[in-house]
C-alpha cells in the first residue's frame, strides 16, 4: 500500500495539479507540539499549498486573524446564532500540512481537474455562499459529513490568499483520499478501453 505522501504525489501527477494536496488534522487533545511559526496577521485561506512546502503548522485558538475561523474550526462555540458549516466537536489544535493521518485533504485545482477528481471520488458535494469557504464550505463540511466537498472560494481567500480566480478547493475525507490510487487505475483502464474501441 502506498504511503499518504506517495498518494498525494500520484494524484498531483495524474490530475496535472500545480500544487501538492494539504493534510488537515483536527486535534481534540493538544499535546503542545510546536509547528512552524505563523506570520503576524495570519489567516486560514492563505495557507495555500505553494506556501507550505513540507512544513507542518499547528494552529491554536487565537492564532489566526480571520474573523470567524476560531468558530468554524471548532475552537469556540456560537453564542447567539448557529453558524454552519463549522467543525462539530471541540477542537484544541489543527495540524496543517502533512498528509499522514490527516482527517481531510485539501486540493487546490481548476474546474477541469475538479471534474476529474469528482469522477474519481464518485461525486463531490457543493453548497457555496462565498463566505467561510475554505475553512467552512470545504474543510468543515467534509470533516462533518465524511463526504468530499467543493468550494468556489470566498472574498477572503481571493483577497488575502494567493489563490487565482480560476482556482477552487475540494476537501476530501482521508479514507476517500486513500482510495484514489485504485480509482485512478480504474479510470485509466476505462479511458484506454474507450480509446481502443
Amino acid at each position: 500500500m502506498l504511503e499518504a505522501r506517495e498518494i498525494g504525489q500520484a494524484v498531483k501527477t495524474f490530475l496535472g495539479l500545480s500544487y501538492a494536496p494539504i493534510g488537515v488534522k483536527i486535534l481534540t487533545e493538544d499535546d503542545g507540539r510546536p509547528g512552524e511559526p505563523l506570520a503576524e496577521g495570519a489567516r486560514f485561506c492563505p495557507f495555500h499549498p505553494h506556501l507550505l512546502g513540507e512544513s507542518a503548522f499547528i494552529l491554536r485558538q487565537g492564532d489566526l486573524e480571520c474573523p470567524n475561523v476560531d468558530l468554524i474550526l471548532g475552537f469556540t462555540r456560537p453564542r447567539y446564532v448557529n453558524v454552519q458549516p463549522r467543525i462539530a466537536g471541540e477542537t484544541k489544535a489543527v495540524r496543517l500540512g502533512p498528509l499522514e493521518e490527516a482527517d481531510v485533504v485539501l486540493f487546490t485545482l481548476n474546474a477541469n481537474q475538479a471534474m476529474t477528481l469528482a469522477v474519481l471520488l464518485g461525486g463531490v458535494e457543493a453548497e457555496c455562499k462565498g463566505e467561510i469557504a475554505v475553512c467552512g464550505e470545504a474543510l468543515a463540511r467534509a470533516y462533518n459529513t465524511g463526504r468530499p466537498s467543493l468550494t468556489l472560494l470566498c472574498r477572503g481567500a481571493l483577497d488575502f490568499g494567493p489563490f487565482t480566480k480560476g482556482e477552487l478547493v475540494v476537501a476530501v475525507p482521508y479514507q476517500d483520499f486513500l482510495m484514489l490510487p485504485q480509482a485512478m487505475a480504474k479510470y485509466a483502464t476505462l479511458s484506454q478501453a474507450a480509446i481502443d474501441h
